[in-house]
């Protein structure tokens, strides 16, 4: 005589089981929302500052953040008036996405937009222009959408004078930053362009969650424009 087996399976259990996938998906939403939020607060009119301060540059001591951390930096950030510190924008011409600027890469100024560093006294248009940004998986945030630029697009830099137009020529990864800012190699994405080059904008984005590792997207300078008072 053969036993039925027996079905242990508890109706109940799926529910509490669907139900928890739902608060899970909720909350990360409400986590992009937020981060949205407070990154909007910081720029929703960019006010350029020609005397903005250069503030702490320790990209290579950042480790990665959460969705939550990120918004507690953001609003750390806008307490501790960061806006105020804006040096220029930059802007994605093909959506006309723009970010503040600030000077040094630190967990309050990428919490906001794009920070430069590396090269302590980078000026716009000259040299090799690095930015350094967070990619948070959430289109038209931070550094998100860097990776979705095409070879040949313009990527525009604005201060409070002129306007500096980059092409996008060449991509790439940088799998230790770390170790390249602390061993420097000839003729990576960091170094200066040779004598007689074209100057160089470096992006590079960070997945917010891991700091090790980044994409790379460079270009060379095309363009300057002078901006008129009232247009930028």
């Amino acid at each position: 005589m053969t036993r039925k087996k027996e079905n242990f399976f508890n109706p109940y259990v799926g529910v509490i089981i669907v139900f928890c996938i739902c608060i899970i998906f909720f909350y990360q939403g409400y986590q992009k929302d937020k981060i949205t939020e407070r990154m909007d607060a910081g720029i929703k009119k960019i006010h350029i500052h020609e005397d903005a301060k250069t503030l702490d540059d320790n990209l290579t001591s950042l480790n990665g953040v959460s969705k939550s951390k990120l918004i507690a930096d953001q609003e750390q950030a806008l307490e501790a008036n960061i806006p105020q510190e804006v040096a220029g924008k930059i802007v994605f011409t093909t959506t006309s996405f723009y970010l503040p600027i600030f000077k040094g890469a630190n967990q309050s100024t990428l919490s906001l937009g794009a920070a430069a560093t590396y090269y302590k006294d980078a000026v716009m248009g000259k040299g090799n222009y690095i930015l350094a940004g967070y990619n948070v998986n959430t289109p038209s945030v931070l550094f998100s959408d860097v990776s979705d630029l095409s070879i040949g697009e313009e990527v525009d830099l604005v201060d409070s004078h002129y306007k500096y137009q980059y092409a996008m020529t060449k991509r790439g990864e940088i799998s230790d930053y770390d170790q390249l800012v602390n061993t420097p190699e000839k003729q990576s994405f960091l170094s200066l362009p040779k004598l007689g080059k074209k100057p160089l904008l470096t992006l590079l984005t960070f997945k917010a969650s891991d700091m090790k590792s980044c994409e790379v997207l460079q270009g060379e300078l095309i363009n300057v424009e002078e901006i008129h008072k009232g247009s930028e």
